[in-house]
């Protein structure tokens, strides 16, 4: 295993020459439209539609790659750490952030596939006797199951990652505990990216807007709230706005519109460009791991403007944030591993974690003492 060698030499196949021209233009065509003049606003008011099915639908589960990817590279990294009873504490924290993965996947899906918006969101200012008794039983029923029903959901998921799994030979699961590294770094920094930026901006969400017919806080993408003067926003103006945004059935975030969680979210489907570098056989489907994840991220962007939440520009940027993340952090391991011998160049010490490699480690160690041992007693003789 060289580790002088280059990252060509070692078969590393970064985007051609067009394709990071290609993407780049469109990433920066779609910028320079939005910050001409109202742009943003009048694609928004062009495209909305509150109604929208395609909107709605995504809406719920536009964040699924991220919510499925936290409990599987977890599942990934679990298994591929070494039986060995050194390790037996960093399985049980692996483990730990499988079924708290879990816990969040389940959450999340719970939520979507039976949360009331009238019961978390303005159950307060209305009152429940005035609503049908079905919807009564309903939010009553969903208030009582809910953490019993998480929590039965939660282990059943942690056996079945297990289960599914368990299939893999100790080289695949050598593998795929690279992928579950990768996929947690991808999340955590594109994630945080995103968390900080819409910090930042505090950029006021068209919904609101819209809703209450004026206009007067849009803002263009390239006027952060942390530099410009946001004096307007005073307390009761803020409140006000977020209050709108609680009385439609969301979580009073009118000012987190820049850049898109949701595009950020579905870009993380993007991890799966490592999988070619992994497995051999998957290496001639190489293009399709990109476009698959392409036009994924492209569908929940648009439905996020479709449905009032964001400007083109903000999806833009979380779903560019994505993308661009997952291929530096996919050079980042190259840099770092080689995929030919699936050993870690820097930090080797890891290469004792994995499973199989203590032992392997252990075998030609005692080859090493065993061959010195005969050479002394053949010096003695």
């Amino acid at each position: 295993m060289k580790s002088g060698l280059s990252l060509k030499e070692r078969g590393y196949q970064p985007l051609a020459l067009w394709q990071i021209i290609v993407a780049a233009g469109v990433f920066i065509a779609l910028m320079v439209v939005t910050a001409i003049g109202d742009n943003d606003l009048a694609i928004n008011r062009f495209l909305a539609n509150d109604n929208s099915a395609y909107g709605w639908f995504f809406a719920k589960f536009g964040e699924a790659a991220t919510y499925i990817t936290i409990p599987l590279g977890a599942t990934f990294i679990f298994l591929g750490i070494s039986k060995d009873k050194k390790w037996r504490i960093l399985r049980i924290v692996a483990l730990i952030v499988v079924i708290v993965g879990n816990f969040v996947f389940v959450n999340w899906l719970y939520k979507r596939a039976f949360y009331i918006r009238l019961y978390d969101s303005v159950a307060a200012n209305i009152d429940m006797a005035s609503l049908p008794y079905i919807m009564q039983k309903t939010v009553q029923l969903y208030d009582l199951l809910r953490y019993p029903v998480l929590i039965l959901m939660t282990c059943g998921f942690t056996v079945l990652d297990l289960l599914c799994f368990k299939w893999m030979d100790e080289e695949t699961r050598r593998k795929m505990f690279i992928f579950g590294v990768f996929a947690l770094i991808t999340v955590a920094i594109a994630i945080g990216i995103v968390s900080l930026l819409k910090l930042l901006w505090a950029r006021e969400r068209f919904r609101v807007m819209a809703e209450m017919d004026n206009f007067e806080g849009f803002r263009r993408w390239w006027q952060p709230a942390a530099f410009i003067n946001t004096d307007y926003r005073t307390e009761e103006y803020m409140a006000a706005r977020n209050a709108v945004d609680e009385g439609l059935g969301f979580d009073g975030d009118a000012f987190k519109s820049f850049p898109s969680g949701h595009s950020v979210a579905a870009s993380m489907i993007f991890t799966v460009i490592l999988l070619p570098d992994i497995f051999e056989k998957l290496k001639k489907y190489r293009a399709w791991f990109y476009i698959v994840p392409a036009v994924v991220t492209a569908a929940v962007a648009i439905s996020r403007v479709v449905n009032r939440a964001h400007y083109l520009s903000d999806v833009t940027v979380g779903a560019f944030t994505g993308f661009t993340t997952a291929c530096l952090v996919r050079r980042l391991a190259w840099k770092l591993y080689d995929f030919k011998s699936h050993q870690f160049l820097l930090l080797k010490p890891i290469n004792t974690v994995l499973i199989g490699q203590a032992a392997e480690v252990d075998a030609a160690s005692e080859t090493v003492v065993d061959a010195q041992e005969t050479e002394n007693a053949a010096a003695a003789e």
